[in-house]
């Protein structure tokens, strides 16, 4: 069992643009794994009416997470 926690924040730059920033805590999964924590820094565009393009890179800060991530994902908004 694992248990993760994390904490988000959008900073609007612009009426269609804001900076997201993430902090990542994850306990061990597996024996002898080291718990991982990582940083994310991050923009969403409201590219169209009802849709929104993220790009982000997250760097890891203990040897249980990833050295980095590369992230593009699309949100479609209710």
């Amino acid at each position: 069992t694992s248990f993760e926690l994390a904490v988000s924040a959008l900073f609007p730059l612009a009426n269609q643009v804001s900076l997201v920033g993430e902090a990542q805590v994850e306990t061990a999964r597996f024996d002898g794994v080291e718990a991982a924590t990582q940083l994310l820094v991050g923009v969403n565009w409201k590219a169209f009416g009802r849709g929104m393009i993220r790009g982000a890179v997250a760097g890891g800060l203990t040897d249980g997470a990833p050295n980095y991530r590369v992230l593009v994902g699309y949100a479609y908004t209710f």
